[in-house]
């Protein structure tokens, strides 16, 4: 009789068994299938491992209800409760459904178990000991929490101090300006000249304890928007009055490209802050006789894009998101005697984040910097009005 192809056909089924074998063997889960009739039809060595139990245990235990009753509980000496945890093993790996779930065992490990119906009846179950990684995930969770709770205790800190800070620093202030101004009588000009010396340090003093008591509360979620409708050429057209005397003093020109822009609904304040810090920080990094450029556009999207370009020192692309990060300053050659606390692009890029946008960097070590600050679609109001006030 010619036996020839049902030789090809066993040898076929042998190599696929065998595949399916060295599959099996080389899977991190311990696998075991389980047939309509309740029989391990199939498990590969490394279940036991996973379970913990003896290497022949499979061989000894081919049955779904042997290996339950031999392997699931034999350390508990209670008839009942013995009884209610191999029922609860049996219902668990004889769903009908795809089911998966984590099991934390007597000893203290925590397994994965995931079991998945034939079409044939039955089952397929995998276990996979995730102990270690629920350790580290829990320990991560710890770290995380921890990291927060640092983090919430300094914003506090910040918030607390920057107001405990005010109070004096004002007083100064107001003193300063007295001498300054010789309310109480006439002081000879060397003093008032210290006195004005005083009230505008005191004024940078007050202004550094401002941007830390703000970014304080935007990290701890505390600063609450106070949103209206403004036009924007109006709040550029006064930041830039107030940057051009530091300008004019450094020689370095301030030109606009003006373009037509929606109302927008933001906070003003916020948003005066905004620009008064990029512009402060253009004319700061920019040399004599320099310029900087402000220009408006909007997106083919309806995005708000105002951009601020200086011919400064600028820096190296690698350093952008060191300037982005707060307290954050970029060392070089270049930035030296440029003082400076590290909070002016953060807290731009803090305010912006608030309202929905964004702050976009771009600059080339000693060519300048340009700084793109998007305001989202939603920010903008119906109707459009000419940014002219610009001039």
């Amino acid at each position: 009789k010619d036996m020839t192809e049902r030789y090809l056909r066993e040898r076929e089924l042998k190599a696929t068994s065998d595949r399916l074998r060295a599959v099996l063997d080389n899977v991190s889960h311990g696998i075991m299938m389980v047939d309509q009739a309740g029989e391990i039809t199939a498990w590969n060595n490394r279940i036991c491992d996973v379970l913990h139990l003896d290497p022949d245990f499979m061989k000894q235990h081919q049955t779904l209800e042997a290996a339950l009753q031999h392997g699931v509980a034999p350390q508990l000496e209670n008839d009942t409760a013995r009884r209610e945890l191999i029922d609860y093993w049996r219902g668990r790996l004889s769903a009908t459904e795809p089911q998966s779930f984590e099991q934390h065992t007597s000893e203290g490990r925590t397994l994965d178990v995931s079991t998945q119906p034939l079409r044939t009846g039955g089952f397929v179950a995998s276990f996979a000991d995730i102990t270690d990684h629920k350790e580290i995930e829990s320990e991560l969770r710890a770290a995380k929490e921890a990291a927060e709770a640092a983090s919430n205790m300094k914003s506090e800190f910040l918030a607390n101090m920057s107001h405990e800070l005010r109070t004096p620093l004002n007083a100064v202030i107001g003193f300063s300006e007295a001498i300054e101004q010789q309310i109480m009588g006439e002081v000879p000009d060397v003093y008032r000249g210290y006195a004005s010396d005083i009230r505008t340090s005191g004024h940078h003093l007050l202004s550094l304890i401002n941007d830390l008591l703000d970014l304080s509360k935007i990290e701890a979620g505390k600063f609450d928007l106070e949103e209206e409708q403004i036009n924007l050429g109006n709040i550029i057209n006064v930041c830039r009055r107030l940057i051009e005397p530091a300008a004019q003093a450094k020689n370095i020109t301030i030109t606009k490209d003006a373009a037509y822009l929606p109302p927008v609904w933001v906070d003003e304040r916020a948003m005066r802050q905004v620009f008064l810090n990029v512009l402060s920080n253009a004319v700061k990094f920019t040399e004599p006789g320099g310029e900087v450029a402000i220009t408006s556009c909007l997106s083919d999207v309806g995005e708000i894009i105002v951009s601020i370009s200086d011919t400064g020192i600028g820096m190296a692309p690698e350093d952008i998101p060191r300037a982005l990060q707060p307290f954050e300053q970029v060392s070089s050659a270049h930035t030296r005697g440029h003082a400076g606390t590290g909070l002016g692009l953060p807290m731009v890029a803090s305010l912006l984040h608030l309202h929905g946008g964004d702050v976009r960097v771009e600059s080339e070590l000693g060519k300048g910097t340009t700084v793109h600050l998007r305001l989202p679609p939603k920010r903008a109001m119906p109707g459009y009005v000419q940014v002219a006030m610009l001039d």
